[in-house]
Parts: C-alpha cells; sequence; structure tokens
C-alpha cells in the first residue's frame, strides 16, 4: 500500500515536469487498473543468435539544459519503514510474471527483492500497466520501478536510471500460419502493421523512425495492452508482426502461440527507475554493483533465460550509441 500522506516536494515537481507519462517495455499498456490475469509461467528457448557486443549498446547522454530537481527523501522513509515500494508490470515473463500461485515472480522481482533485502528491507510489489509506471513514481504510489524499463535519453530526462544491470534485444513475432519468414530491419517492419505494447521503446522508436520519417503510415502501427494482447491481434489478422523484447518473444514463441521471425533490430539496456532526484539512487547502485559482483545477477539470467554463464553480457553503466 503507499503511504499515506507522504507526497513529497521530489514528486511534486517531478509530476509538473512529467504532464502525464513516461515510461512507457521494456518495456506497457492500457489502463491503470492493476493486471488480475496471471501471465504464463517463465519459460524460454535457448538463443539462437549472438548477443550484442559491446559496440551495439545504447549510449544514454546525460540530459542538459533541465531544472535540477530537488533531493528528496526517500531513503529515509523507506528505512523508517522498512519496506520499499515496487512498481512493475506482472505481463513480461520471464522478467516479470505470475507463478502457479498467483505470486509475483521473474528475473526483476527476484532481483529487486534481493537488493531490497541488501538494504534490510522488504519488497511491496504493486502491479501497474506499463504506461502508468512513471505515474506510479510522481506520486509516490511506489519507490523505484522495475520492469524490464530500457532506459533512453527521453526517460532519462524524467526519472533517474540506476546502472545498467540487463542488455537485450527484441524480438519479431509473427501469427503462426503467416507468411512471412523473415524480418531484419526497419525498412522491414515499416512494410507491415506492426503492433509494439504501448508507451514501449518499440512503439516511440517506430513512431519516430518509421512514421515520423514517412516509411510507415500512422495506421499501421498499432499500440497494444499486453504481450497476450498482441498474439490476440496476430490471430485476429489485425496486425501482421509484434515487437517486443526478445526473451518474452521467445517464452511465447515456445508456448507455440506464435513464430519467431526476426530478432536484434534494436538493441536494449535496462536500469531500475526512481524519481528524479531520489536519494534512494546510490544505495541502489552500491547493492546493483555487490549483486553483479557476486554473481547474483548472472545466476538469475541463467535461471530464468536458459543460458550459458558465458552469454549474459556484462552490464555496465556506458555503452556505445543508439542504433
Amino acid at each position: 500500500m503507499p503511504r499515506p500522506s507522504s507526497a513529497k516536494a521530489g514528486a511534486l515537481w517531478f509530476a509538473v515536469l512529467l504532464c502525464g507519462v513516461l515510461l512507457a517495455a521494456c518495456g506497457g499498456a492500457p489502463a491503470a487498473a492493476p493486471a488480475t490475469a496471471p501471465a504464463a509461467a517463465p519459460t524460454s528457448i535457448p538463443p539462437t543468435v549472438s548477443p550484442p557486443t559491446a559496440e551495439d549498446r545504447p549510449v544514454v547522454p546525460t540530459p542538459t539544459g533541465l531544472p535540477a530537481a530537488p533531493a528528496t527523501d526517500d531513503l529515509q522513509d523507506v528505512q523508517s519503514e522498512g519496506v520499499l515500494r515496487v512498481a512493475t508490470t506482472l505481463d513480461n515473463p520471464p522478467f516479470s510474471t505470475y507463478d502457479e500461485n498467483l505470486k509475483p515472480t521473474g528475473i526483476d522481482i527476484e532481483l529487486i527483492t534481493d537488493l531490497a533485502r541488501r538494504l534490510g528491507l522488504r519488497v511491496e510489489i504493486d502491479d501497474f500497466t506499463f504506461d502508468k509506471l512513471g505515474n506510479a513514481l510522481a506520486t509516490d504510489l511506489a519507490d523505484v520501478a522495475i520492469a524490464a524499463i530500457s532506459i533512453t535519453p527521453e526517460r532519462a530526462s524524467e526519472v533517474d536510471f540506476t546502472n545498467v544491470y540487463y542488455v537485450g534485444q527484441d524480438a519479431v513475432l509473427a501469427g503462426l500460419d503467416s507468411d512471412i519468414a523473415k524480418v531484419a530491419s526497419l525498412d522491414d517492419l515499416a512494410a507491415l502493421r506492426v503492433g509494439a505494447q504501448e508507451g514501449s521503446v518499440y512503439e516511440s522508436w517506430l513512431r519516430e523512425n518509421a512514421v515520423a520519417t514517412g516509411k510507415m503510415p500512422a495506421e499501421r502501427l498499432v499500440a497494444l495492452v499486453s504481450p497476450d494482447s498482441g498474439i490476440d491481434a496476430l490471430e485476429a489478422g489485425e496486425i501482421d508482426v509484434m515487437l517486443l523484447d526478445r526473451q518474452p518473444a521467445r517464452v511465447l514463441a515456445e508456448q507455440g502461440k506464435a513464430k519467431l521471425v526476426g530478432e536484434a533490430i534494436y538493441p536494449q539496456v535496462y536500469g531500475i527507475a526512481v524519481r528524479k532526484g531520489s536519494d534512494l539512487l546510490p544505495e541502489l547502485n552500491r547493492v546493483l554493483a555487490e549483486a553483479q559482483t557476486d554473481g547474483t545477477i548472472e545466476r538469475l539470467m541463467v535461471k530464468y533465460l536458459q543460458v550459458a554463464p558465458e552469454e549474459v553480457l556484462p552490464a555496465t553503466p556506458t555503452a556505445a550509441p543508439t542504433p
């Protein structure tokens, strides 16, 4: 539950700066109501392509020309209550989903629980649609947001991010009966009706690089509520393909709900989001570094992604230019 009457000065400042909302996939979604139906238990398919190299990783430039965010007392609040309030979206296996007992599980859930433990805190997990994660931070309904959130310059101007904890890729799914065999580039996507989760980095990327440039008519880009709604749209013939994070895409393909027709068009880096100016950030980065050093993050990736340890890319705060 949110802390009653504890809205901070930083939250009000942030809500004004935000103007309505952000984060949007890992990469999110529809109404503000939390999701109620559990997603499928996380499984995955062995990788068929090599992970991105350091040269593929997007750069996250430091925003300039923005007013300085007032410091918050988030750290004091969580320490006094012993609780870290976490906003996530539980429709994105294997990062965040429900297990067979309807309990939150996945890479992001285990990671944030481990980081909270290192800080002497317990977690309180709340399920939001992806496009409401920014509002959850701005209105003080959560202290952190973690949901396979790609770090972008736009998002970094609205929230603060921890250091990178995962380097990931995208994938393209088509219907099981589709004639589409391979999608390898933005131009390939622009020729199709593409579904992308609303508010996700993929929707923004397509809108800016395909629709705004005239490569793709606006009506060919379809905003989806969730990956499952994208499967429904594929089956109904409303879209030709769906663009989303690679691991959730592989889960859906393994479950026989769609076929994988493309990967690695737009590499991503993931971080944990906090309010601008949050004094939680240094402590989160400290325990995140511990989790990287002692192998905790690598073990989570191996457990949920079914990859060999050598296939887990080292996550670093800096990276190469955005493609």
